[in-house]
C-alpha cells in the first residue's frame, strides 16, 4: 500500500500545506480521544469511595463531567477540521491525477491507442480514478487517524501495566496476520473485478458507438450474449472479493471477544486482591474497546481500500508508460503550406464540365485559407433525403436505375440551393445539431457549397467522383455533401 501511495506522491506535494496542518489536528483529536477514559477512573478512584463527604464527592463528580465533556467536544472539533482537510486534499490529488492521466493518453502514440481498448481507457480515467480517490480519502481522514490512536493506546497501556497489556493484546498478533493474508487475496480478486469491468466498459462502448451497423446487420443478439459473457465474468470476480471480504469482520469480532473477556477475567482477579484498582480496570476495557474499532473499520475499508490499489496500479500503468513522440528541445513550429490536388477527377452538369483547374487546387493556401471538403451521401440516401428537402416532388427510387437514381437525387438537391452567393450557403438540413452543421459550412471555402449534412459525425476523406453516379455507397456514416460552386450563368 505505501508503494502505491509513493507512487502519486508528486501529487500530493502542492498539498502539503492542508496535509501538515490535518496530521496536526488528527494528533491532536488521538490525543484527546486517549484522554477521555480517565475522568472515568477519577470518578471511581477518587469519588466513589468510602470516606468522601457529599460536599467533596460532588466537587470531584462535577470536575470530571466537565473534563470529560471539555475532551469530547474538543476531540470531536479537532478530529472533523483534520478529516475534512485530509479528505478535501485526496479530493484533489485525485482531480490532479484524473487530469495527468487523461493528458497523458492524449501524449501517447496511436500504437498504444491500437493495442488498447477505449472502453478500457475511459475506465481507467473515470472509474478507476474514482476508487484511487475513495482509498485516498480512506487512507488520509479514516485509517492514518485509526492507526495512530492505536498506536497511542498501547502506548499507555504499557506505561500503566505491561504484564496486563500483553494478555489484552494476545489476540491481536494472530488476527493482524489472518488479517494480512486476506488482504493479499482480496487484492488479487480486486485486480480480477478492475480487469473485468474494464472489459465490461470496453464491450458497452464499442456496442453503443456502432450501435448502427449492430442494427442494420441485426447483431443485437450476440452483442447481448458477448456482453452477458463479460458481465457474468465481472460478476464472479465480484463475489469472490464479497465473500473474502465478508469473512473479516466476525473474525475481528471473535479476537476482540476473546481479549475483552481475558481481561475482565484477570482484571477482575487483581481488582479482588488488591493489586488493581477498579479505575484502571475500567481504563483497559475502555481502551480494549477502543483499540480493535480501528481493526474493524480495516475490514470494513478492506474493500475500497483493494479496490482503489488495483486500480492505482491500473493507472500507474499508464502514467508510467513512456511517450514515444516527443519534440525536441527548444523546437519551433515552421509555417506549414499545405495543398490538395484531384487529378484526373471531373465534375459535371451532364456534358458540361464544372471542376476546372480552379477547383482541382481546393487547398492551395494563396487562394483559399480554410477548407473542408469530406464526402457525397450515397445516392440511397441522396433521394428520401431530397424528397425531405422538396415534399412538391418526390422521386421513386424503384422507377429508375441506379445511375438514373443518383444522377436525379442530386439534381433535386442541387436545385435547393441553387442561387449561389459569394459566401457559403446556410440552409443545411439533417439529423445532426444545428450548430455542427453551420460550424461545418462555414469552415468551406466560398469556392464550395455545402449541400447536405447528417448523422453521427464527418470524415476527412475526399470522395468526389467523376460523375454524379460515383459516390459513396457503403459511407460508415452520413457526411457533409459539397460540390464546386456552379459557374455563373452555368
Amino acid at each position: 500500500m505505501t508503494g502505491v501511495v509513493a507512487g502519486f506522491r508528486g501529487y500530493l506535494r502542492p498539498y502539503r500545506r492542508s496535509l501538515v496542518i490535518g496530521s496536526l489536528l488528527t494528533l491532536a483529536g488521538v490525543g484527546l480521544g486517549l484522554a477521555q477514559p480517565w475522568p472515568l477512573r477519577a470518578v471511581v478512584d477518587g469519588v466513589l469511595v468510602p470516606g468522601r463527604t457529599g460536599a467533596e464527592a460532588a466537587r470531584g463528580l462535577a470536575l470530571a463531567v466537565a473534563a470529560l465533556v471539555v475532551l469530547v467536544v474538543a476531540s470531536a472539533g479537532v478530529t472533523y477540521w483534520g478529516a475534512r482537510l485530509l479528505a478535501a486534499a485526496g479530493l484533489h490529488v485525485a482531480n490532479d491525477i484524473r487530469l495527468a492521466v487523461l493528458a497523458h493518453l492524449h501524449r501517447l502514440s496511436l500504437a498504444y491507442h491500437g493495442s488498447h481498448r477505449v472502453g478500457d481507457l475511459s475506465a481507467r480515467v473515470t472509474s478507476d480514478v474514482g476508487y484511487t480517490q475513495d482509498m485516498l480519502v480512506q487512507l488520509l481522514s479514516g485509517l492514518a487517524p485509526n492507526l495512530l490512536l492505536v498506536v497511542g493506546m498501547f502506548a499507555v497501556m504499557v506505561v500503566l501495566d505491561p504484564v496486563f497489556t500483553a494478555l489484552a493484546v494476545l489476540a491481536l498478533p494472530l488476527l493482524v496476520l489472518v488479517t494480512h493474508r486476506s488482504r493479499q487475496r482480496l487484492r488479487l480478486a480486486a485486480r480480477r473485478v478492475r480487469k473485468a469491468d474494464g472489459a465490461l466498459a470496453s464491450a458497452a462502448s464499442e456496442d453503443l458507438a456502432a450501435v448502427h451497423l449492430v442494427q442494420a446487420f441485426t447483431m443485437e443478439d450476440d452483442r447481448l450474449a458477448r456482453f452477458t459473457g463479460l458481465s457474468r465474468t465481472s460478476l464472479r470476480a465480484g463475489l469472490d472479493a464479497v465473500r473474502l471480504q465478508s469473512g473479516l469482520a466476525p473474525m475481528v469480532e471473535v479476537a476482540a471477544v476473546v481479549s475483552t473477556a481475558t481481561v475482565l477475567w484477570f482484571g477482575a482477579w487483581r481488582v479482588i486482591d488488591g493489586r488493581l484498582t477498579l479505575g484502571v480496570l475500567l481504563v483497559f476495557l475502555s481502551y480494549l474497546a477502543s483499540l480493535y474499532k480501528p481493526v474493524r473499520s480495516l475490514s470494513k475499508l478492506s474493500t475500497v481500500l483493494t479496490k482503489g490499489m488495483a486500480a492505482a496500479e491500473r493507472i500507474r500503468d499508464v502514467l508510467d508508460t513512456p511517450v514515444e513522440v516527443t519534440d525536441r528541445p527548444g523546437s519551433t513550429v515552421r509555417p506549414v503550406r499545405g495543398r490538395i490536388e484531384l487529378r484526373s477527377v471531373s465534375f459535371s452538369y451532364g456534358r458540361e464540365p464544372v471542376l476546372d483547374e480552379q477547383f482541382r487546387r481546393i487547398a492551395d493556401s494563396r487562394e483559399v485559407t480554410e477548407v473542408t471538403v469530406v464526402a457525397v451521401v450515397s445516392p440511397h440516401a441522396a433521394v428520401p433525403f431530397a424528397n425531405e428537402l422538396t415534399p412538391g416532388r418526390h422521386t421513386d427510387p424503384t422507377e429508375l436505375s441506379f445511375q438514373a437514381e443518383a444522377e436525379a437525387a442530386v439534381a433535386l438537391v442541387a436545385a435547393v440551393f441553387d442561387g449561389w452567393g459569394p459566401t457559403v450557403h446556410r440552409q443545411v438540413r439533417s439529423g445532426s445539431p444545428a450548430t455542427e452543421i453551420v460550424r461545418a459550412a462555414e469552415e468551406v471555402s466560398a469556392e464550395l457549397v455545402s449541400l447536405a449534412a447528417g448523422g453521427r459525425g464527418l470524415t476527412s476523406t475526399i470522395l468526389l467522383g467523376s460523375t454524379a453516379s460515383r459516390v459513396q455507397h457503403s459511407a460508415p456514416c452520413p457526411v457533409l455533401v459539397c460540390r464546386p460552386r456552379r459557374p455563373a450563368g452555368g
